[in-house]
């Protein structure tokens, strides 16, 4: 009879541990610098997807395969049939070790990996090191339902000013107040523009007023850029240009294409410019300054965030070595590489912390690092410094910018939304952004007013989605 019950008692225990839900994989966090793991020679495959622009450096690589002891074949999927293809090859049997996956495909491939936290554990302390000093959050927002990380950050970044305000040479002084910035446009004889609309406008100034068109930090809580009222005072401020017809009339359907010939035809004599701008300008006789409206004005940046996705495949056999090729990418040596590039094949260091590049590299004659980020050796980059692609003259003014970059404590960086989370929020910037849209112009024009219909606005932000927004992206 005692051991029927005992037998009995096992059942029961084994049905309950049955019925308990999945648990979450936890990475181990790192509390001291690991020591550098030695990788055996190995081969890996990699299936690497890249955007618009080729910003695969292979001699980077190639470099970093060597150094963790790892050689590799690597496979590139474009964007233009990026499903098709990646299915293609998968199903074929073709084996590939690591893929790198834009979040919004994170199921697009499920089938084909698998949960990489335990390898993370086991193999990549540096990876760990690293990924905690980023919120819990990107752990969650990156695990399955049943809590397995099947897709990891892999690079990420460098934070850079993604924006600069420009102004006519002639024009005196090089930082304007709010007051001094309407004297500096009207004595440059032209009007002020941004390249895009308005969505675009508001983007690029929200910075120089202490906001943004994201989610900031304000006293130690998320808050929507869009609601505050630092923005209220942005939309005020362009409602002051425009009535002073000191920006461009039709400013919410600007288009790059209007604004090149426009700077080039002396119509735009300052304006808030990104990288693609910088060079036209400047040859079109304009000089990089700094608006300060208010204490803590700052220029538009990207920050120190992941950028790639990667995912392990559950064929291979080979993903202990390619977690421990990861490891090396994210040790001190492996992150200056695929932010820098090769010391004296792509830049020199300088003592100042800056890179030095080499002289550019062009075919017959042509500017190369443009539009495709080419590095001074010939080849397309992953990463090159942002300052140092331009003439020396222009490099030589655009460097102190760089202290008026968006601190990271005031910007807060959106996670990626993954999987069937990658559709609810196209679903929700689709209602949202043409509410945003309608109202910043309205306000800027003055067809609705900042003080009788704000809080209007903020109900019709609201309605369209706001909190589940922040719900994809922030919390």
């Amino acid at each position: 009879m005692i051991k029927i019950i005992i037998v009995l008692m096992l059942v029961c225990t084994l049905c309950v541990s049955c019925m308990k839900p999945p648990v979450k994989p936890e990475l181990i966090p790192i509390t001291e610098e690991s020591n550098e793991m030695q990788s055996p020679i190995a081969e890996i495959t990699m299936l690497l997807k890249t955007d618009d622009f080729v910003m695969e450096n292979w001699t980077v690589l190639d470099t970093l395969f060597k150094k963790s002891g790892i050689s590799a074949a690597i496979k590139t999927i474009r964007p233009a049939r990026y499903i098709e293809t990646l299915n293609l090859n998968l199903s074929s049997g073709i084996v590939y070790d690591i893929m790198e996956l834009p979040p919004a495909y994170a199921q697009a491939a499920d089938e084909y990996i698998i949960d990489a936290a335990p390898l993370i554990n086991q193999y990549a302390p540096n990876y760990i090191h690293w990924l905690n000093g980023f919120s819990s959050r990107m752990i969650t927002a990156l695990s399955s339902s049943a809590g397995e990380i099947k897709l990891f950050p892999i690079r990420q970044d460098v934070g850079v000013v993604s924006a600069i305000p420009f102004i006519k040479k002639e024009v005196e002084g090089r930082q304007f107040d709010a007051v001094s910035f309407y004297n500096a446009i009207t004595a440059s004889g032209g009007k002020f523009a941004v390249p895009g609309s308005t969505m675009t406008l508001c983007e690029l100034t929200a910075p120089m007023f202490a906001t943004s068109t994201g989610v900031i930090k304000k006293s130690n809580n998320n808050v929507y850029g869009p609601t505050t009222t630092e923005f209220k005072a942005m939309l005020l401020y362009l409602n002051s240009l425009y009535s002073k017809k000191l920006l461009s009339e039709t400013f919410f359907v600007y288009t790059p294409t209007n604004l090149l010939y426009d700077i080039e035809s002396g119509v735009v004599t300052a304006g808030i410019f990104t990288q693609s701008y910088y060079e036209d300008a400047y040859e079109s006789g304009m000089e990089p300054f700094m608006f300060s409206p208010v204490e803590d004005a700052a220029l538009p940046g990207y920050y120190n965030q992941p950028t790639s996705y990667a995912a392990l495949t559950d064929v291979s056999g080979n993903q202990e070595y390619a977690i421990q090729f990861i490891n090396y990418c994210f040790s001190d040596e492996g992150r200056r590489l695929l932010n820098n590039g090769v010391n004296a094949l792509h830049v020199t260091d300088q003592p100042n912390g800056m890179l030095k590049p080499l002289a550019p590299f062009t075919h017959v004659n042509a500017y190369q690092w443009k539009q495709q980020g080419i590095t001074p050796d010939g080849l397309p980059g992953i990463y090159y410094n942002y300052w140092t692609q331009f003439e020396p003259s222009l490099y030589e003014l655009l460097i102190p910018m760089r202290v008026f970059g968006a601190s990271e404590d005031l910007m807060v960086a959106s996670l990626p939304a993954t999987g069937n989370n990658a559709l609810a929020s196209q679903v929700v910037n689709g209602a949202l952004d043409p509410v945003l849209h309608e109202w910043w112009t309205e306000f800027i024009v003055g067809s609705k007013s900042l003080s009788s219909d704000w809080n209007e606005y903020v109900r019709k932000v609201n309605a369209a989605g706001l909190n589940v927004l922040l719900d994809l992206h922030y919390n």
